[in-house]
């Protein structure tokens, strides 16, 4: 598909340099010989590609976003120390954050899996082990999620922070485009991100 496709792209457009130059159109014969590819097959279908990054960036994003809410808003609104007037220690109440959150994370990825093996068609992989994976990026992203809250002092920080870091993780983690495609130094970026 993809070589039938770069074929009739690269033949109109010599066609129309031939005729632009006033040289025959027969000089525009396709040149090109396509051999197999590095990575992947001839017929590569972009989805099964970027389902990987795709899932892993909203398994990311999402717990990070529910943790700074949580956290920063009763940082906010004073229950925390409200809480820690009573006999409620601090490690308890991250604790039931962190476990609230992973609860939710760990039932996001319950949910989306059956999505990824409809839409992606990921049969052919462990499903138990892309459920681990899932479920780990999601803990890293509570986690950040939980620095994030603990470093802001207000929603406006924190969103920015949250934004950063989801417009680095888009770009770097193979979903828009290739790794391999990447800038050399970015690319050891992108390999230290959890997508």
């Amino acid at each position: 598909f993809i070589q039938r496709k770069i074929n009739s792209i690269y033949e109109k457009f010599s066609q129309s340099l031939m005729s632009d130059c006033n040289l025959p159109k027969k000089l525009s014969s396709i040149p090109m010989n396509f051999e197999k590819p590095i990575y992947g097959s001839i017929d590569h279908d972009f989805k099964r590609s970027m389902w990987g990054s795709f899932s892993a960036f909203v398994l990311f994003i999402f717990p990070i976003y529910l943790s700074v809410v949580s956290v920063l808003g009763e940082r906010i609104d004073g229950f925390w120390n409200r809480m820690l007037l009573t006999d409620v220690s601090e490690y308890e109440i991250l604790s039931t954050h962190i476990v609230s959150n992973a609860v939710l994370t760990f039932t996001q990825v319950i949910t989306t899996l059956p999505f990824y093996i409809i839409v992606f068609d990921i049969c052919g992989y462990s499903i138990m082990s892309i459920a681990l994976i899932q479920t780990a990026v999601g803990i890293v992203g509570i986690v950040c999620g939980l620095w994030f809250s603990c470093i802001c002092t207000d929603f406006f920080q924190a969103q920015n922070f949250v934004i950063f870091v989801s417009l680095a993780t888009v770009f770097l983690s193979g979903w828009m485009w290739p790794v391999e495609g990447i800038f050399i130094m970015l690319r050891y970026i992108s390999n230290l991100l959890p997508t």
